[in-house]
């Protein structure tokens, strides 16, 4: 018990010598110009000194990612990557339950520190579902997206599908490559997700006063998402007890996208096509005996 205690207080003490230093960086770019670096690198010494003395390995592995994310703000890269290593080192000394959880969110790690090559190498060894639910491939394209690398995240894409796709082509549609947000889409094969995008790229847009061209793209994103159908096939695949709630979730992603589509219809100033879809919205919602159940998307408008 006074293990657990002793280890709580340390987790949250490393916590916050982290935290501080991220605003430090954040709001003081300029006192590392002026010759306050070596005061940074003591107070890092710190936090890894008071870190080391955690014992369990997933908390210490945490907290050496905190300070390995602080050491890549200040431009200390050759630091955060000794201290993910020992992090990775650390988790991989002892097989527990969390092991998987933790490799991801040090994998996740590795990318926010350009540190490509070895995310790749750690993802390889991790439970994909774990990967997933810890959003790294959503991460690791954002990331290549952010430095130009296409290629790579397109190679993502070929491996995980339409959710990377999206990502891919709304990022092309926020930077105005328009042909080359199309030509993703193209590679989306969920209508779904390929509403979803479209949906995204019109109200890009509007943005840009190309309203017709939305209109355009909000005409064909009715179209399919007109045309869901649930899949009785894949939700009996399901065990009995999750059967209503894939067939809720399926009826969900209909309502969803019709609501995004009202309101970037109304964005574009056609209130004549709102009311019709908001009917529709209502009508399908009586499906839900008022429970909210809604696909999550981040790149929804």
């Amino acid at each position: 018990m006074k293990n657990t205690t002793l280890n709580k207080s340390l987790y949250f003490f490393v916590l916050l010598i982290a935290i501080h230093l991220v605003i430090y960086n954040g709001t003081n770019k300029s006192v590392y110009a002026s010759g306050r670096h070596d005061v940074s690198h003591k107070i890092l010494n710190q936090a890894y000194q008071t870190a080391n003395k955690i014992t369990d390995v997933n908390s210490k592995a945490n907290m050496l990612c905190k300070i390995a994310i602080t050491y890549k703000n200040i431009g200390q890269q050759k630091d955060a990557l000794k201290l993910l290593k020992q992090a990775q080192k650390t988790v991989l000394s002892e097989n527990g339950k969390d092991k998987d959880q933790t490799l991801s969110i040090i994998a996740n790690t590795y990318v926010k520190c350009d540190l490509y090559k070895q995310a790749e190498i750690i993802a390889k060894d991790v439970d994909k579902n774990v990967l997933s639910l810890n959003n790294f491939f959503t991460i690791m394209t954002e990331e290549y997206i952010k430095t130009g690398k296409y290629d790579q995240a397109f190679a993502i894409a070929q491996r995980e599908g339409d959710s990377i796709y999206e990502i891919i082509a709304c990022q092309y549609a926020k930077s105005h490559q328009w042909e080359q947000a199309f030509n993703t889409v193209n590679s989306i094969k969920n209508d779904s997700s390929k509403s979803s995008t479209l949906i995204f790229i019109a109200n890009e847009y509007i943005n840009v006063g190309q309203i017709e061209k939305a209109s355009i793209l909000l005409s064909d994103a009715l179209t399919l998402t007109d045309s869901f159908n649930i899949n009785n096939d894949e939700i009996n695949k399901y065990d009995e007890k999750l059967r209503d709630t894939y067939h809720d979730l399926y009826i969900g992603s209909k309502v969803s996208a019709l609501a995004d589509i009202a309101s970037v219809y109304y964005k574009a100033g056609q209130k004549d096509k709102v009311l019709s879809i908001f009917l529709c919205k209502i009508f399908m919602s009586q499906f839900f005996e008022e429970r909210q159940i809604f696909t999550y998307s981040p790149y929804r408008v």
